[in-house]
């Protein structure tokens, strides 16, 4: 493993140069909720809904997006239609379906979850395609997270003296949980070994933090910090093909992986945003999106890379470009 991990570690490039620049918000991102994740059909339940019989001999295509209310972990949700194409009968499909959908995870207390899923239709590959659940307070939160700013007006956090002695850079990936707009966030930080000191100049600025047009409820946000020397060379990820990516990827030898990438619409690109192993990787569709590729894109938010502790400092929190290339990934765990 040490030596596939290897392919990658020459797609990374580590270079420290003299004069540092201040930290700044990278980017700030709205997290899929715990709700969204765990959204399961319950047992014995199909995972899709039936294609209608009629529709599928006439070759014909459909789409549903839908509202999801889960009001307790254990009862199914109440549905709303969102916007359909094709025809009432595709929707009468999701709408059995939905019946035994379930969020197991649903804390008591907690409120309603409320989800917007969308279905595809497809004859010609004789499948029905569900997009992953996302949050439909997602837009509302994300733009909550726009007026969030420092009661002492300061736009960064600051760069550690010694940090700058020591010519240290690293990111620092920072978990916020806003209650209130009078209260600074709930915190939690997250950072390589190496990075501590930029980690806690991050924990101390953000104790200032506030966020006045605050709607209620909870509004979660993920901030990306990150700290370089004017001068220096990347420090992360460079070019990376899909099959180093493979290869440096922990445990790859005992996983169970059945992808056919020319199902997806192949090649497409997706960016990739490290952030294992305690939070997952952020994956984006470049263009247009595929519902096919959503167990894909999944599982890559799962990965976490076996490479050398220094090429880790440099690649954590950095995102790149990964263009996936036509392949049948057929991976059975070895003895």
């Amino acid at each position: 493993m040490a030596s596939r991990a290897r392919g990658l570690a020459l797609a990374l490039l580590l270079a420290a140069g003299a004069g540092a620049v201040p930290a700044f918000a990278q980017q700030v991102d709205v997290p899929v909720s715990a709700a969204a994740r765990c959204l399961t059909v319950r047992e014995g339940a199909a995972e899709a809904p039936v294609y209608p019989f009629d529709e599928f001999k006439l070759d014909r295509r459909g789409a549903v997006q839908v509202l999801l209310r889960f009001d307790a972990p254990d009862a199914p949700p109440i549905l709303t239609v969102q916007e359909s194409h094709g025809g009432d009968a595709f929707v009468d499909a999701v709408r059995t379906h939905a019946k035994e959908l379930r969020v197991p995870c649903l804390q008591p207390g907690e409120g309603p979850a409320r989800l917007i899923r969308d279905y595809i239709f497809r004859p010609d590959d004789q499948r029905v395609h569900w997009f992953r659940a996302v949050d439909a307070t997602a837009r509302e939160h994300r733009e909550a997270l726009r007026c969030v700013g420092h009661l002492k007006g300061e736009k960064t956090p600051a760069y550690p003296i010694e940090a700058r002695r020591m010519e240290l850079q690293g990111r620092v990936i920072a978990e916020m949980r806003f209650e209130a707009s009078d209260r600074p966030p709930v915190l939690t930080v997250h950072a390589r070994p190496a990075a501590r000191e930029l980690a806690r100049a991050v924990e101390r600025w953000a104790r200032d933090l506030r966020m006045p047009c605050h709607p209620g409820g909870v509004i979660t946000g993920n901030w990306t910090y990150v700290y370089l020397f004017e001068g220096s060379e990347v420090f992360g990820f460079r070019n990376v093909p899909f099959r180093s990516l493979l290869a440096s990827t922990q445990g790859i030898q005992q996983q169970r992986l059945d992808f056919d990438t020319g199902q997806m619409g192949c090649p497409f690109e997706v960016d990739f945003h490290y952030r294992q192993p305690r939070l997952r990787n952020r994956i984006g569709e470049v263009g247009e999106t595929n519902a096919a590729r959503r167990p894909l894109l999944e599982w890559m938010e799962t990965i976490v890379l076996n490479l050398p502790s220094n090429s880790l400092d440099s690649v954590y929190g950095d995102s790149t470009r990964i263009t996936v290339p036509c392949v049948r990934i057929d991976l059975k765990p070895k003895e």
